[in-house]
């Protein structure tokens, strides 16, 4: 077993020098310790660890060797598992670990080259997803350390960035594709800035419209998601500065397309791919949400994202889509909250309020245990999770906005609501609430208000209202 190679090898070492390096090595013996790192038996896993430990520390470059001969081997002479582990492991050697320096930097020349023509074609050739995946990673680990701008990149390896180009176009298998777009989002760092010189602009504008129109949801996914990164990771005037002509706003032209491929996700529920371009589409708002100013698509996103947070809690399999999709709302709205202050930015505003209202109206309904969680906790666990986001997101808009902006329009949505017919305690519930957590950012006058408000429900029929 991987379990007892592991323990005679470690014992065939000294007690003082530890595993021998050199059994690190022999092909037969690395498979088993990569196995073993994956046991329960910590016992095991740690011997194995410190085996990998000394060669990367003695011998770095024929490790290295061994896990790509690992990492090249026929599914059937080496399972996928064990294939997919020496990529990881080919990875931490590159970016290193707590307890593992990083060993890229100290290789010979010969052995990173033979590497790195490995791993690239290992990515054309590959047959197993999950392999090419960790494959892909250790490319982007390798790109990454090895330069720091573009030019460095094809300076030092010139074969990566036609290989991608290559892998990303229509005619390579949708599993390449998805591939070659991460490595190419994962390095967006070090390439963004050289997708939009003048030498480059077209064709990178082209590949990336070319994605968002597939026919394969993952390779769309894979596609907004590089899009997205780009925008958290280069100049906005770069990605949509004005000129002659349209390829000089390279995404002015494809932003739309990006709002419509996160709506057919919806629309179709492509949860997966859903859920992960709206993580990404979180991150990029908040890195700069003036991109989404400057390309004019504010009003599509905010509605796109406010129907697929609108919806209820069953229309999703995971809650984690509706939650990320307000957040995404709220991150455009207080880092635009100037724009969204003007007159033509109001409505947003009175939709955004309007949702978390609607949100804070999913409550517990059995009285009996809401009472006991409050006895028991002194708080209202019960209530699904969307009623304290929805509170949480009040208190961040009376942080954001100025009192005269926000608080005339709260007020309109709580007239709004609790006028309709249908309204019930849970409405009510909802405006006081609302009005509680935004309290505390206003001034006297704006309190009493407030105050007012609330006094009119202090012995509501339902205990929810009263509390």
């Amino acid at each position: 077993t991987a379990c007892a190679l592991v323990q005679r090898r470690a014992r065939s070492g000294s007690a003082r020098s530890g595993p021998s390096p050199s059994a690190a090595m022999d092909l037969s013996v690395l498979g088993e310790a990569l196995k073993a790192t994956q046991l329960p038996d910590g016992e095991a896993r740690k011997q194995a660890e410190a085996l990998l430990d000394k060669a990367a520390a003695e011998q770095p470059d024929q490790l290295v060797a061994a896990l790509c001969q690992l990492v090249k081997a026929s599914p059937n002479e080496v399972p996928d598992a064990l294939r997919q582990e020496a990529a990881v492991i080919l990875r931490q050697l590159v970016e290193g670990l707590p307890t593992r320096d990083p060993v890229w930097g100290n290789l010979k020349a010969e052995t990173k080259a033979a590497a790195k023509a490995l791993v690239l074609e290992s990515i054309k050739s590959e047959p197993s997803n999950v392999v090419r995946r960790a494959v892909g990673q250790v490319v982007a680990a390798i790109a990454s350390d090895d330069a720091e701008d573009i030019d460095d990149l094809e300076k030092d390896w010139p074969e990566l960035l036609l290989t991608l180009a290559q892998l990303t176009s229509p005619s390579s298998e949708v599993s390449i594709r998805i591939v070659a777009l991460g490595i190419l989002r994962d390095i967006a760092t070090t390439v963004g800035d050289g997708f939009f010189r003048d030498e480059n602009r077209k064709s990178s504008v082209a590949m990336l419209a070319s994605t968002l129109s597939d026919a394969s949801p993952e390779v769309r996914s894979a596609g907004a998601q590089l899009i997205l990164t780009l925008v958290e990771t280069v100049h906005t005037d770069s990605l949509v500065s004005k000129g002659q002509d349209e390829e000089t706003a390279p995404f002015v032209k494809v932003v739309p397309e990006l709002v419509s491929v996160i709506q057919g996700f919806a629309n179709s529920l492509n949860e997966e791919q859903l859920r992960e371009t709206l993580e990404v589409l979180i991150q990029a708002i908040e890195s700069d949400a003036d991109f989404f100013k400057s390309c004019g698509c504010v009003q599509d996103m905010s509605e796109t994202l406010i129907k697929i947070a609108s919806v209820g809690s069953e229309a999703f399999g995971s809650e984690d889509i509706r939650h990320s999709a307000m957040e995404a709302l709220m991150a455009l709205t207080v880092n635009l909250a100037t724009d969204v202050a003007q007159p033509d930015g109001l409505p947003l505003l009175e939709a955004v309020l309007q949702l978390n209202i609607q949100w804070m109206t999913e409550v517990e309904e059995d009285v009996d245990l809401w009472v006991k969680e409050g006895k028991d906790k002194d708080e209202d666990d019960v209530d699904d999770d969307v009623v304290g986001i929805g509170e949480e997101n009040l208190d961040r808009i009376g942080e954001s906005f100025d009192e005269e902006v926000f608080l005339p329009i709260l007020f309109k949505v709580i007239r709004s609501v609790t006028m309709r017919p249908e309204a019930t305690w849970k409405i009510v519930r909802s405006c006081v609430m609302a009005v509680a957590q935004v309290v505390e950012h206003l001034t006297e006058d704006s309190v009493d208000q407030c105050v007012e408000f609330v006094l009119s429900y202090p012995e509501h029929e339902h205990p929810h209202v009263e509390d």
